[in-house]
């Protein structure tokens, strides 16, 4: 079996706001299919344009966002969750990729498959298509060491005490 390309863990962020504040609250219930979370954000205002804020003082555990003694946000604000989450896999030809997958390495990707494809279909009749494969086999390897680093997950927030001032 051959290396995988950088993509395969690949982590893409996600949002979702439907959580809503409410008054002297600390734990909320993880909207279902919410995991990973990175980030968390609250409304500025209670109405539409949220204008978000981050809010550092908070964790997730066990499938609940819990804020620090003293520091839960006032009542009637939307709570935005930024999360990761495993991209969906293509079924069709309208899928969507997303544009966290690097396209020069797609296209590598893309090219070893119907190469492989055509020398199935040929039965290993034609020795360049054997050639091409392996070398674009090749440049998808290279280029998935080279962008392995830049594709890593972005590292949680720092979470910073409720003593800390930051201003």
């Amino acid at each position: 079996m051959r290396e995988q390309g950088p993509d395969v863990d690949r982590w893409v962020d996600k949002e979702d706001e439907t959580l809503t504040t409410t008054a002297s609250t600390l734990s909320y219930t993880l909207p279902t299919g919410v995991y990973n979370v990175r980030q968390v954000w609250i409304g500025l205002s209670t109405t539409s344009p949220y204008d978000y804020w981050q809010h550092h003082n908070c964790h997730v555990r066990d499938g609940k966002l819990r804020f620090d003694d003293g520091k839960e946000p006032d009542a009637g604000y939307k709570i935005k969750l930024v999360y990761n989450t495993t991209p969906a896999l293509l079924t069709t030809d309208a899928g969507v990729i997303a544009d966290s997958y690097p396209r020069e390495w797609l296209a590598w990707e893309a090219a070893t498959h119907a190469y492989r494809w055509r020398i199935q279909m040929d039965r290993g009749k034609d020795p360049a298509a054997a050639v091409l494969m392996n070398e674009s086999l090749q440049k998808a390897a290279t280029l998935a060491a080279e962008l392995k680093p830049n594709m890593d997950t972005v590292p949680k927030q720092h979470h910073y005490s409720a003593w800390a001032n930051l201003s």
